[in-house]
Formats: structure tokens, C-alpha cells, sequence
């Protein structure tokens, strides 16, 4: 439960807020109203990157332990598109957190002025003992 509230506060803090300024240059600097989510809320975030994501060998014969922090767009669909490593940690961690992210369901898309727009988004996937294997 404690990792849980550590993982939310995490996300929280994570979002990006940045409304998709090539869409819309009037809308440069104008707040998220609402950042994008996924499906059914973070518990189940969580539940989809704990059962997702697995540990490279390689990362885990270094000892390696942290957070992979992938950014991407979420479009007004709710896809993800343009995911990219923004602070990796290597031994395969970074390719690892791509793949998850990439294979992501649609996601609730972000509102600015009440309507969706695309919204950029730092999702922290965490590396450690408790990882599943590959």
C-alpha cells in the first residue's frame, strides 16, 4: 500500500502539462484542466506496469535498481504516440519501458478549454528486486 501512494505521488508530480502548441498556437501556455488517465485510474496503472513489466538479466546480474522515466503524447483519442526514454538507467531497462509503455491501452485523453486535446505525460516505471523476471 505504502509503494502505492509513493507510486501515485510520483505520477502526480510526473504529469506535464503542456498543451500540444503545434495543434494550436493560441493555446501556448493555457493549463490542463485535465491530465490525461488510464483506464480504470492509477491502482490499475500500477496493477498494468507490475504485471508488465520485467526485469532484463543483464539489469539484474549489475544490481541494478531505479526508474525508467518515458515520456509521450497523449492524443485526443487517448493514444500513445511519440514514447521516448527522457532518464534511463541502461542494461535494458530503458528498451523494457518503452515496450511497456508502447503496448499501453488507450488512455482518457486531457481537456484544455473542455475539450480533448493532446497532452505530453512522464510516466516513472520503476526497476527493482520485486520485478519480474524475463
Amino acid at each position: 500500500m505504502r509503494s502505492l501512494a509513493l507510486f501515485a505521488s510520483m505520477l502526480a508530480l510526473s504529469a506535464i502539462g503542456h498543451a500540444q502548441a503545434a495543434a494550436d498556437s493560441a493555446l501556448i501556455g493555457v493549463r490542463v484542466e485535465r491530465f490525461p488517465s488510464f483506464p480504470d485510474g492509477e491502482a490499475a496503472l500500477y496493477r498494468y506496469l507490475s504485471r508488465e513489466t520485467r526485469m532484463p538479466e543483464a539489469a539484474r546480474e549489475a544490481g541494478i535498481r531505479g526508474s525508467v522515466h518515458v515520456i509521450f503524447l497523449v492524443d485526443t483519442a487517448g493514444a500513445i504516440h511519440d514514447a521516448a526514454v527522457r532518464r534511463g538507467l541502461g542494461h535494458g531497462c530503458d528498451e523494457e519501458a518503452l515496450r511497456v509503455a508502447r503496448g499501453m491501452p488507450p488512455w482518457q485523453p486531457g481537456t484544455v478549454l473542455g475539450k480533448p486535446h493532446a497532452v505530453q505525460f512522464v510516466l516513472p516505471i520503476r526497476f527493482d528486486e520485486r520485478t519480474r523476471r524475463r
